[in-house]
């Protein structure tokens, strides 16, 4: 019995963390960057994407992702999409400003609707996802950058762009 509520807790856990699960097809979006620059995923694309789901309160982790991601393969196209749904309206131009000073690379996700339609409610941990051709997730990991992390989402970027190593 407490096996199999150990299970179900996983379970609940999992599934209110990652929205859109290994195999699924993600919703397509548009968001802008600082500076006004759209991405979206409807752009016909043949290798991955690995997509970087974070907060203001875990940018310098999103920001780890990222370069660690970068050094490893400098042609990985990455996007990371930065949830503002808890900055007010009337602070939005501060934190735009602010975003901006600290380089930021993220497109902004100002409603939230584009993160939690992809990876749950929960905005406690960042999550990160390789996305296919037709956004089909191909692979996620949840949290803080790890040796372990990193292996599992550049292994399926390598896989899926026909990388090999050198």
């Amino acid at each position: 019995m407490a096996r199999l509520l150990a299970l179900i807790a996983c379970i609940m856990v999992s599934s209110a963390v990652a929205q859109v699960g290994i195999g699924g097809n993600a919703p397509h979006f548009t968001l802008s960057d600082v500076n006004g620059a759209e991405f979206s995923t409807e752009t016909s694309r043949t290798e991955p994407l690995v997509v970087i789901f974070t907060n203001k309160d875990l940018g310098d982790e999103s920001m780890a992702w990222r370069d660690s991601l970068l050094a490893r393969r400098a042609d990985t196209k990455i996007v990371t999409v930065l949830d503002l749904d808890d900055v007010p309206r009337m602070l939005r131009s501060v934190a735009r400003r602010r975003i901006a000073e600290k380089g930021s690379v993220a497109v902004l996700d100002w409603d939230g609707k584009v993160s939690k339609a992809w990876r749950g409610a929960d905005r406690s941990q960042i999550v990160v996802m390789v996305v296919g051709p037709g956004n089909t997730v191909a692979r996620s990991a949840i949290g803080n950058l790890s040796p372990e992390n990193l292996d599992v989402i550049d292994g399926q970027v390598r896989s899926m762009s026909g990388a090999t190593d050198q």
